[in-house]
Parts: C-alpha cells; structure tokens; sequence
C-alpha cells in the first residue's frame, strides 16, 4: 500500500519544478493554510517522497522477514514429522528403501514446505 502513493508524490513534485509561473500568484499543493510556497514545497514533497520509499523499504523487508520466519519454521515441522514418522516404521517397510534416499526425500519435501511460503503472495498477486 506505500508504493501506491509515490508516483503522486512524484507527479506533485516534478509539476511543482516545472512550473515558471510567478510564485506570489501561486497556491500550494500541499494545502492553502499551511503556507508553504517556493522553495519550501519542493522540500517538503522530496521529504514526502523520501518518507514513502523508505516506508516501502521497511514494509518489504519485514514482509520478507516474516516469510523467512513462516518458511523455516514449516519446514522444521515438516522435518519433525517425518523424522518421527520414520521412527515408528516397521522393519520391513525400512528394508525396502535405503535411508539415503529416506534423508533425501524429507530434505526435498521439506524444502519445497518452505519455499510455498515464500512465492505463494506472488502467486496470488498475479505478479
């Protein structure tokens, strides 16, 4: 939701640059009662657009963050299943699999657990 604003920002700010009227006639985009005009509105629109960026950047790395988080505890879960799953198998389930292939099928299952929670907001975005 932050990046949706910043291309008004921008748009605010570049028409405010390149503007050559004459600034006593002109009024402030930000708002008539604040009396910002000049020099100072192209200030406070950069401050404004800087404020947006860097709002997005934090959002996203703690979006990110938090899907690092989910991923790996799923994953561990998974692990956790499996493992225990693997304990209880009767011995002649377990001679006819070898355990590496055993170690590789739960690395394999449990990694793709982790990385559905990394694209599955991709997937649902349509990006």
């Amino acid at each position: 939701l932050v990046i949706l604003p910043e291309p008004i920002f921008l748009q605010h700010l570049v028409n405010h640059l390149s503007r050559e009227d004459d600034e006593s006639t002109h009024t402030s985009s930000l708002g008539p009662g604040l009396g910002i005009g000049g020099v100072q509105e192209s200030y406070a629109w950069g401050a404004i657009l800087f404020i947006a960026v860097v709002l997005e950047c934090w959002f996203d790395c703690h979006h990110w963050k938090l899907k690092n988080e989910c991923g790996m505890r799923a994953r561990g879960i998974t692990i956790t299943r499996l493992y225990n799953k693997c304990l209880v198998m009767s011995s002649s389930s377990k001679s006819k699999i070898t355990d590496g292939k055993i170690v590789n099928t739960m690395s394999t299952d449990a990694n793709r657990i982790e990385w559905v929670y990394y694209w599955t907001d991709f997937l649902l975005s349509g990006a």
